[in-house]
């Protein structure tokens, strides 16, 4: 049997050689690199840069969390992990090699997540795939496990930019002062994105809607949604260079999908694409599963589910949203642990339970961490009938069974580890289509404890 070290070096050799090919590949090809960072929202903003690239020519797009050493090649051969299988992992390498070769069939733009966990780790895929395009979205606290200070993350962040060659593009969200500061490091041209007066590509009367622009697509959900009386969507105009379109994200609420979408139409910008082309590639756009999307749940409630990860700066976000709602019911938030916050941990709760306190009327705060955040409600006036606290995500369900009534509004939000999708799935109004709509549906996922 392998020793821990003996395993860790026998990785470290195949992401080598999983390296090298993906260098061949990129180098056959030449197709157009768009590699996306940042804190939070790094997947809303690949699948809506996605969604208005694939008007203007073929696109393949990194699945799930392929953003590490491993996953990257991965997502540039167009292939799934083989895992723990040795001759699996050959097939992908013989694949790689045949791809690599004039001829091959092959996307004209990529669309990476780049993501990290220590120092240095963007030095290595950005090595791996030198960005034509690169975005960051913003900067927060996420990951203070491994780093010194916020800033010590932005600096990390900015290797994206830094790699960007004199004819690159740098994407930078503005309304981020750690972020905008970024444009420094590129010679090249920048487009930056935001809601506030200095972006180049801005969002405007942005609303939460009810209401869908005629012609809108729709399906079954979104039928049943309309007969809930509740929020269908949010609204805006897309604005650049004096031209303005509409644009409605359907099944979506909050900032968080506005800055998708604005990453993305600075990215259709740079690839020459008018305003009114990407609102409508805009239209396509359909938000990753458990981010903000919006689910029918039991007893005529509707469901926020935002169960993928959580960060304060997006448990701060969710919980504006929840709070900007009226419902005919309550506003309730179901909050999770917040993993690698290191020094921020009990900071970082203790200031989303004191969001919450403002934002929310009943809360369920889930894992050992969260009793930070329900002591800090608790101070903040969301008293102990307002309020309650448990270990794990399995509990939640029952709580609620309890207390919900027709016409509430349920947000659900945790860190991976605390696997708030169970809490979903327990109150969706159509649990069958659990694999269709939720995150970790896998057979891997609903194995773990």
């Amino acid at each position: 049997m392998n020793t821990p070290p003996q395993k860790k070096q026998a990785q470290r050799k195949l992401e080598a050689r999983l390296a090298v090919l993906a260098r061949e590949v990129l180098a056959a090809h030449k197709p157009t690199v768009v590699a996306i960072t940042g804190s939070v929202g790094k997947t809303g903003t690949k699948d809506a840069i996605a969604s208005v690239l694939k008007a203007h020519g073929t696109v393949r797009v990194s699945e799930g969390n392929y953003n590490n050493e491993l996953g990257l090649p991965l997502a540039i051969f167009g292939e799934r992990s083989p895992g723990k299988k040795l001759f699996g992992w050959w097939g992908v390498m013989r694949r790689a090699r045949a791809l690599s070769r004039a001829g091959a069939d092959y996307p004209k733009m990529l669309v990476l997540e780049m993501g990290m966990d220590h120092p240095g780790d963007l030095a290595g895929l950005v090595a791996i795939a030198q960005p034509t395009i690169g975005v960051v979205t913003n900067i927060g606290e996420s990951h203070l496990e491994f780093f010194e200070s916020v800033d010590a993350i932005a600096k990390e962040k900015s290797t994206v930019v830094s790699a960007l060659g004199s004819t690159g593009v740098a994407i930078l969200n503005s309304d981020d002062p750690r972020v905008r500061a970024m444009a420094a490091l590129h010679s090249g041209k920048t487009i930056t994105f935001g809601m506030g007066p200095e972006a180049s590509v801005r969002a405007v009367d942005s609303t939460i809607t009810e209401e869908l622009s005629e012609g809108h697509p729709q399906d079954q959900m979104m039928h049943r949604l309309q007969g809930l009386g509740v929020p269908l969507g949010t609204s805006f105009t897309l604005t650049h260079a004096g031209q303005s379109a509409p644009v409605t994200l359907q099944r979506m609420l909050g900032k968080q999908q506005i800055y998708a979408a604005l990453a993305a139409a600075a990215v259709g910008i740079a690839h020459g694409m008018s305003i009114k082309e990407i609102a409508e590639a805009l239209s396509d756009f359909a938000a990753p599963k458990g981010r903000m999307n919006l689910i029918p749940g039991v007893k005529d409630s509707l469901l926020i589910d935002d169960s993928y990860n959580s960060a304060p700066a997006s448990a701060f976000a969710a919980l504006d949203v929840l709070g900007s709602l009226k419902p005919a019911g309550r506003r309730i938030a179901v909050l999770g642990d917040m993993a690698e916050l290191g020094t921020a941990t009990e900071p970082g709760h203790q200031e989303v339970g004191q969001h919450a306190a403002h934002t929310c009327d009943f809360a369920i705060f889930v894992g050992p961490k969260s009793k930070f955040s329900a002591l800090a409600a608790e101070q903040a006036g969301l008293v102990d009938e307002r309020q309650t606290h448990v270990l794990d995500s399995r509990q939640v369900e029952a709580v609620l069974q309890s207390v919900m009534r027709a016409g509430d509004v349920v947000l659900v939000k945790g860190s991976q580890i605390m696997r708030m999708e169970r809490v979903v799935k327990a109150l969706m109004a159509e649990p069958e289509r659990a694999s269709e709509l939720l995150v970790r549906q896998s057979e891997g996922w609903e194995n773990n404890p």
